[in-house]
């Protein structure tokens, strides 16, 4: 198992051990709710990766012998220099915050661009 799903599985299992111990404790409901969510997306990230076959071949980075420049001119994708969408998606989720604190009538606007922002990144990161 490399590192990072080490760290995420015992980030998984941390959280949702706190998680009953403080619901055991305290018996308030959002603690461990939200507690146990981190700890299920972990788990879930490092169910997805292996579900993906990551862990078949061993990378660089986890081995305590490799070289730094072992991966150096390794292709990693195409990002774009400058996006107008991560404004966007912070401006809608700004909205829909605002929404669940002043009134629900903002919500719309703040999913309706919040829509309109994940389009624009899937759409620019296709080009």
């Amino acid at each position: 198992m490399s590192t990072w799903a080490r760290f995420f599985a015992v980030y998984a299992a941390f959280t949702l051990g706190v998680g009953t111990i403080y619901y055991l404790i305290t018996g308030e409901d959002i603690g461990w709710i939200v507690l146990s969510v981190a700890g299920i997306a972990c788990a879930g990230t490092v169910a997805w990766a292996w579900w993906r076959g990551a862990f078949r071949e061993r990378r660089h980075d986890d081995d305590p012998d490799a070289e730094p420049g072992v991966d150096a001119g390794e292709e990693v994708g195409d990002f774009p220099a400058a996006s107008v969408w991560p404004l966007i998606l912070v401006l809608a989720s700004l909205v829909t915050g605002a929404s669940f604190v002043y009134g629900l009538i903002l919500l719309p606007l703040g999913v309706s661009l919040m829509g309109w922002a994940i389009v624009g990144l899937m759409r620019e990161s296709r080009d």
